[in-house]
């Protein structure tokens, strides 16, 4: 498995003024062998021009981009033009960043917590109008995505997604915990759906000192069992890990956490 960086880590970074190539070469140098572009949080406006200019920055430094994520609706609206911008970066992989929150705080007033019907649908669709491109398409979970609505008759949203969809899955090990579900698990069960893990530890901090006590943090900060997880994304065959996180100092959260997860991994090897 390569591991890498979700730009979503460095996003304050890059909107600071520092060029793509500075960052993306201090990405490599401190071990990330590739990044997925988090098209949504990139100071530069979605066309094929700024795909050239992402490309030229990652040969620059060095690092390969064989992945982008990106709202869906954004993908949707422009099938041809989200595929040119794919094509122009060398990317191969859509990873479609969440579902609709708008239904989600419904919260169960009309049978389900997520309209988790319409997104597949949707989902599927834009999976069919790139596969002529040979682009693939993931779904990146949250939380929510281990509810069990009524409406889905006591299935999570995770599963119906992957009942109802050909899609893959960027599973994000800090949602998987915080949403109660087990990422050994998913691995095990999904090993041929499961295209890339977002890696981000879950910390436990005091109840009485936090609004939410489960918080995301760099790998090996927390309470998840990377050697484990890594371990068992090696045997399911999924090709890329990138390091993600919502840190004060997000070079500094790359460095340790790369260092850690590097660790990690060859320990299994």
């Amino acid at each position: 498995m390569q591991l890498g960086v979700q730009t979503y880590t460095v996003r304050k970074t890059l909107a600071g003024g520092r060029s793509l190539v500075s960052v993306f070469a201090t990405m490599r140098a401190l071990g990330a062998s590739c990044l997925e572009l988090a098209v949504d949080y990139l100071p530069l406006p979605f066309n094929p021009l700024t795909a050239h200019t992402v490309r030229v920055a990652a040969e620059t430094a060095g690092i390969t981009v064989p992945s982008i994520q990106i709202k869906l609706r954004t993908a949707a609206e422009d099938p041809e033009g989200t595929a040119e911008y794919m094509r122009v970066l060398g990317a191969k992989l859509l990873v479609s960043s969440v579902v609709d929150l708008k239904p989600a705080r419904a919260l169960d007033k009309a049978g389900g917590i997520v309209d988790a019907v319409g997104y597949a649908k949707e989902l599927e669709a834009l999976r069919l109008s790139m596969e002529p491109y040979g682009i693939a398409v993931a779904h990146h979970n949250h939380h929510y995505e281990f509810l069990r609505p009524e409406a889905l008759g006591g299935q999570t949203v995770f599963a119906y997604l992957a009942e109802h969809t050909e899609a893959s899955f960027a599973v994000d090990t800090y949602w998987t915990q915080r949403g109660g579900g087990n990422i050994l698990v998913l691995l095990e069960a999904y090993k041929n759906r499961i295209c890339s893990l977002h890696l981000r530890d879950c910390r436990l901090l005091p109840a009485d000192l936090a609004l939410r006590p489960l918080r995301d943090g760099t790998p090996g900060s927390g309470t998840l069992p990377f050697p484990q997880i890594l371990q068992a994304a090696e045997a399911a065959g999924v090709p890329y890990g990138f390091l993600e996180c919502n840190a004060k100092k997000p070079v500094k959260a790359v460095q340790e956490g790369l260092a850690y997860l590097q660790s990690a991994l060859y320990t299994q090897q």
